[in-house]
């Protein structure tokens, strides 16, 4: 799983206008720290959108995040879903 690059906050700002790449970044940190602490890290792409937002809402909860990390979440795995930047060496 690889950090969200810096073109990846264009595509993200299609989506969220207040997109930044810091954002995306503790997006990525969070789902790899505090996901990853509990589970395999799937890939962006074995999802749908509507399974992410589903998934990262249940998982909130267990591990108590607050409604910026989860929105960071989101917006980390949606763009690395769409740019498909977390493939990318």
């Amino acid at each position: 799983m690889m950090p969200p690059l810096e073109s990846d906050v264009q595509s993200a700002k299609k989506h969220w206008s207040d997109a930044t790449h810091a954002q995306l970044s503790k997006g990525y940190n969070l789902y790899k720290n505090k996901c990853g602490s509990c589970h395999y890290l799937y890939r962006p792409d074995k999802f749908s959108e509507e399974k992410w937002k589903h998934e990262i809402s249940e998982m909130s909860a267990k591990i108590q995040l607050d409604s910026a990390q989860i929105t960071m979440i989101t917006r980390y795995i949606l763009t690395a879903k769409e740019t498909n930047s977390f493939a990318k060496k």
